[in-house]
């Protein structure tokens, strides 16, 4: 046998080691994927609620965040347009006596669009807007609600 055949027979030895690890990998692969699938199926069964935070845009309020109840979210996640109002907010450097209160709209340009205003309880017609952009440059956190036992059962 000649040196190239020789040669030749080792790399596709070699080729064919890796094809197997290849074939094994792609087993391992597929298991998790269906793993995930099941995982991710489960999960979108079980009601959550949320907490979002929204990155800060502007310098004054800094991180701003929002509980939303159970029925709510569900609603938010469907795509309906809605505006909530927050727990309000504290802002740094103003009287402790003020608060700005927050207000969130969701889903009214298009699906996953946030927008949060703040707006002076003394002063209604001054707002400014701490966040506008999409859902997914915030940071959401469902926490998952047990369903309410109906009575009797």
């Amino acid at each position: 046998m000649t040196k190239s055949n020789s040669l030749l027979l080792e790399i596709h030895n070699k080729l064919d080691e890796v094809l197997t690890l290849i074939a094994a990998q792609q087993k391992d692969i597929n298991k998790i994927q269906r793993w995930i699938a099941k995982k991710d199926k489960l999960t979108k069964l079980v009601p959550c609620s949320a907490v979002i935070t929204c990155p800060a845009d502007t310098y004054e309020y800094g991180e701003v965040t929002i509980r939303i109840d159970l029925e709510t979210w569900t609603k938010i996640k469907k795509g309906q347009p809605m505006t909530i109002q927050g727990q309000g907010w504290r802002v740094e450097g103003m009287d402790d006596d003020e608060v700005v209160q927050d207000h969130w709209s969701f889903n009214e340009k298009a699906p996953g669009h946030v927008v949060v205003k703040m707006a002076a309880e003394d002063e209604p017609e001054w707002w400014d807007e701490a966040f506008i952009g999409d859902i997914s440059e915030c940071d959401v956190v469902e926490t998952p609600v047990k369903p309410k036992k109906l009575k009797g059962s």
